[in-house]
């Protein structure tokens, strides 16, 4: 067993946990059993980074859990049958996970049996990578082993056991594989490399959604424009799309992923930038209408040209609204040819935004209530007309006040004569 060392920040980290962690810990301990702290959560410890999940082991029965926390904390049996509960304590949930071994995975997902055992070197033996199986107790230290914490130092990435095994039980694993590559820099070991390489096209068999979840961490990753340039292939498998598009497409979305903010429709946009059909894309993988809608934004609109000049901004704020022009703005900053005018014409928005310029129709000073009690019949005619008095108001041809809009509306009927 490894012994942990007490000083440095990623002591502090583990040391130092959340009341509630800490508390959960104590009372599976209190009733005697064994409690670990194990997987993301000591790995991002050891790295210096503050875990955003908390995932314990036990040698206690998922009843057995249950029984530590009835009387102070929520217990939903969120997957009993795979010995996991989950634990609600002073507002920080919990997984807790019986100690086990899995059996085959027929469904490339979950095993199709697991058995309870004692020795938490087996339930660490099941995990797909060593940075991720290793186990920390208060009190006794990180116990690991498996060379976790020296792949870590070395920033590798290394299955535990055979990687071929690995990634045949666990098909998404290959993706993880490659979203730890993009969040951390890690580089996979020669063994992981050929077998995500040699096993992708078991993607195929992985629900659209489950792929979805890791490849929006794996966009947003610091690192994901190096993982797309040595793993095309993978990415391939379920966006086919990116090998038929021009030689010079896939390094370009490259560039725009290493040179973007890591917000998911942005970077989505980078990657589908030199695809036809973004938005079948978009659906076979399951995202949402409004997600979609984003992205198609921003690649419809990739080479639009956006003078840094406030009329121009207002009329494209009137187009696009603010938050799907500002996710424009930073796509194109991302690219080379467009970045220095992107940032000229944001540093506009911000101040056009700052003004308060009318660019909706809801920030108009006179609305259809206003117009049908001037005497405009109901109908198509009153959309129109308000569509009107926006555009002169946005090209700044007339002020938005309301005297001066019903005034405008009045002369905009005449001359239609009333059709």
């Amino acid at each position: 067993m490894t012994t942990y060392r007490t000083s440095g920040i990623p002591a502090r980290i583990l040391t130092e946990l959340p009341g509630a962690v800490r508390r959960a810990l104590s009372l599976l301990e209190e009733s005697g059993h064994r409690a670990y702290l194990v997987g993301g959560c000591v790995r991002d410890g050891l790295l210096g980074r503050t875990p955003g999940d908390w995932d314990l082991a036990a040698d206690a029965l998922p009843e057995e859990t249950a029984a530590c926390f009835v009387s102070c904390a929520r217990v939903i049996p969120t997957g009993v049958r795979h010995g996991t509960v989950t634990v609600l304590l002073d507002g920080v949930a919990m997984e807790i996970t019986t100690f086990r071994v899995d059996g085959q995975y027929s469904d490339m997902r979950r095993p199709d049996s697991v058995a309870f055992t004692a020795d938490i070197r087996e339930d660490l033996a099941r995990r797909d990578f060593t940075v991720n199986a290793m186990a920390y107790r208060p009190g006794e230290g990180v116990f690991d082993p498996f060379g976790g914490e020296a792949d870590l130092r070395a920033g590798i990435l290394r299955c535990v056991g055979e990687a071929d095994v690995r990634f045949r039980e666990d098909a998404l694993r290959i993706l993880r594989a490659l979203r730890f590559r993009s969040q951390l820099g890690f580089h996979l070991d020669a063994a992981a490399a050929r077998g995500v390489l040699e096993n992708r096209r078991l993607l195929e068999r992985v629900s659209a959604e489950r792929i979805t979840h890791e490849l929006d961490k794996l966009l947003c990753g610091r690192y994901a424009a190096e993982t797309l340039r040595e793993y095309p292939e993978v990415f391939e498998v379920f966006i086919p799309e990116l090998a038929s598009g021009d030689a010079g497409a896939l390094e370009r979305a490259g560039y725009v992923l290493g040179h973007t903010v890591p917000v998911r429709e942005v970077r989505l946009a980078a990657l589908l930038g030199g695809c036809e059909g973004v938005r079948e894309i978009l659906t076979r993988l399951r995202y949402d209408r409004a997600a979609i809608q984003h992205v198609l934004a921003l690649t419809e609109n990739r080479e639009a040209v956006i003078p840094p000049r406030e009329r121009e901004i207002r009329r494209w704020l009137s187009r696009l609204g603010e938050e799907r022009l500002r996710l424009l703005l930073e796509f194109q900053k991302g690219e080379a040819s467009r970045a220095h005018e992107a940032k000229e014409a944001e540093a506009v928005l911000n101040r056009v935004i700052a003004s308060g310029a009318c660019v909706t129709l809801a920030g108009l000073a006179a609305g259809g209530e206003d117009l049908l009690a001037m005497g405009l019949p109901r109908g198509p005619v009153i959309g129109r007309t308000l569509s009107h008095l926006l555009a002169r108001v946005v090209d700044g041809d007339i002020p938005n006040t309301r005297g001066v809009l019903l005034a405008e509306a009045r002369r905009l009927w005449n001359i239609e004569g009333g059709r």
